[in-house]
């Protein structure tokens, strides 16, 4: 080997042990975050925990191809090789284990009857600035014989224009797009509060001694590199507020995943299980992100939850569900 080969070959070996060290970086940090909550609000890198198998997929790849270019230039250092070998593994198997634990999504058909009066059936589903129609919106109503259903992206004049479903009552807060549907068997409902910023609005049954949750409609402002994480971490927080009462059923759009919120809280409410990643819908949800949630404070929990398929809808969101019983 000449000398001008070997310096070549020392110098490729120096750029790839480099390449492979920050791919080695990136995903120790990003490992930490999914498993120990680590940069859980740290701006872009909070948003990209949203989307976990995505991750773990690119980061394997980078690996795999900084270790085969290595060889194919000639690179045989064992500890590089060892080192190289031992994070594609430990990569590999964290996105197999994140592909393969993904609930799966339901139809409409598959939903359980109503377990009971008390039970209280919600859904929310995102409606991309009214772009779903009121027909569709009202034929998931009926057909999920939802209790509660919360359109974040839906203004109030949007949903008057589309009339309202027989049998609920329509509610919501100028100024921010989403509204709410509650139906007449829970009772008259009331706007109690909502967020400066637009997060979402808070309903209370006007009769303080019902035993009804108070019903929190959620829609974050997601992150973006034009406006940051601010406003994100805002409503996040906005949400928890409303959690500290006892009574509670938060469900919407949060822009969030489960590992943006420490142990799947926010506040008292925490999340229900079972829900399958519901964003985007153009992705298989096994390489989506789940980001629509319903959280219930500690008295309440969900006897059934679900991901809902609703073929041919046009939004970017699939619809969570929920039926939420007393927490005995």
């Amino acid at each position: 080997m000449t000398t001008s080969a070997a310096r070549l070959r020392t110098l490729l070996g120096g750029v790839f042990a480099v390449a492979l060290a920050l791919v080695g970086v990136a995903s120790i940090a990003y490992l930490g975050g999914l498993v120990l909550g680590v940069g859980s609000r740290w701006g872009l890198f909070a948003g990209a925990l949203a989307l976990p198998r995505v991750v773990l997929a690119v980061l394997t790849a980078l690996a795999l191809a900084t270790l085969l270019f290595a060889w194919a230039a000639g690179i045989r250092r064992r500890t590089f090789l060892i080192g190289g070998g031992a994070l594609v593994t430990v990569l590999a198997v964290a996105l197999v284990v994140h592909v393969v634990i993904v609930a799966p999504t339901r139809t409409v058909a598959q939903l359980p009857v109503a377990a009971g009066k008390d039970a209280i059936r919600v859904l929310a589903w995102n409606v991309r600035h009214g772009d779903v129609d009121a027909a569709a919106r009202a034929r998931l109503v009926r057909d999920t014989a939802a209790d509660v259903a919360v359109f974040p992206e839906l203004t109030m004049e949007q949903a008057t224009a589309g009339g309202v479903p027989d049998g609920y009552q329509l509610l919501g807060q100028p100024g921010i797009a989403i509204v709410v549907l509650v139906a007449d068997r829970l009772g008259p409902y009331r706007v109690v509060d909502a967020d400066d910023g637009g997060t979402g609005i808070v309903l209370a049954p006007d009769d303080p001694d019902a035993a009804l949750p108070r019903i929190v409609a959620v829609h974050v402002m997601r992150i973006s590199l034009s406006w940051g994480s601010r406003m994100w971490t805002d409503g996040l927080d906005w949400v928890a507020e409303q959690c500290a009462a006892d009574d509670v059923i938060a469900l919407g759009d949060f822009n969030a995943s489960v590992r943006n919120m420490p142990g799947g809280r926010l506040g008292g409410c925490a999340t229900v299980e079972g829900l399958a990643p519901s964003w985007p819908t153009s992705v298989s949800p096994r390489w989506g992100g789940a980001i629509d949630h319903i959280m219930v404070a500690p008295d309440r929990r969900a006897s059934y939850a679900a991901t809902l398929e609703v073929p041919g809808a046009s939004t970017d969101h699939r619809p969570v569900f929920a039926e939420v019983v007393r927490a005995d």
